[in-house]
């Protein structure tokens, strides 16, 4: 009779998440070409680890390392989440429907792109030279930070905001229904299409190259 009421509670017992761990060394660069989210630590120790509900959807997830880069792919959507654990990272490229949170990017240039639809977020950017790309109806966004020069692209529905990270001379180049948000101080350089919307606060020099049918703020508090 016991050995059948252990057996019932365990059938009634809610599964737990299965776990599957990679080690790896330090790595500076992460693609991300996997429909799962992301979180990437920095400041501590090294390796990857991921959490799904089932062991078959961790097997499915590929982690490979080249150098200082990281590449994560998977055969299948997963719904788990893979954490990313290493003293610094400069550059993540997204290029599937996956949700990346970086809790800090740091660098002499940093790198953040992506292609599609997924969300790229960063808690904090410091850098000297920063880089950040979007094609398609993806986002980008940063909480916080500062760089001597950016350069932002986007083309496609998707949104970019770094109006919380204050950049010295800024460089835009807007097409498609793009909207991007960012701060200047000094110097901001935009080219924008007829369908884009830009704002750049700050009261930087603004230099504009966009028709009357694109919305373009610059050199505004």
């Amino acid at each position: 009779m016991r050995g059948l009421i252990a057996l019932l509670a365990s059938l009634a017992a809610p599964g737990e998440a299965a776990e599957r761990r990679w080690p790896v060394g330090s790595i500076e660069r992460v693609r991300v070409e996997a429909p799962v989210a992301v979180r990437i630590v920095t400041g501590g120790g090294t390796g990857v680890s991921a959490t799904a509900a089932d062991r078959a959807a961790l097997e499915a997830i590929d982690v490979r390392v080249d150098g200082t880069t990281l590449t994560l792919r998977a055969r299948q959507v997963v719904a788990g989440e893979v954490v990313i654990r290493t003293p610094r990272v400069d550059s993540v490229a997204v290029t599937s429907a996956a949700t990346v949170a970086v809790d800090a990017m740091r660098g002499s240039r940093v790198t953040a792109s992506m292609v599609g639809a997924g969300t790229l977020s960063v808690g904090r950017i410091e850098a000297d030279t920063l880089s950040v790309a979007l094609v398609g109806e993806g986002e980008i966004a940063a909480a916080g930070g500062s760089a001597r020069d950016a350069r932002v692209t986007g083309q496609g529905p998707g949104t970019i905001d770094l109006a919380r990270v204050a950049t010295d001379r800024l460089a835009v180049q807007a097409a498609g229904d793009i909207i991007v948000r960012a701060a200047a101080r000094d110097s901001a350089q935009v080219t924008a299409g007829p369908d884009a919307q830009v704002a750049v606060a700050g009261r930087a020099r603004c230099t504009v190259r966009a028709p009357k049918t694109a919305v373009v703020r610059c050199g505004e508090r």
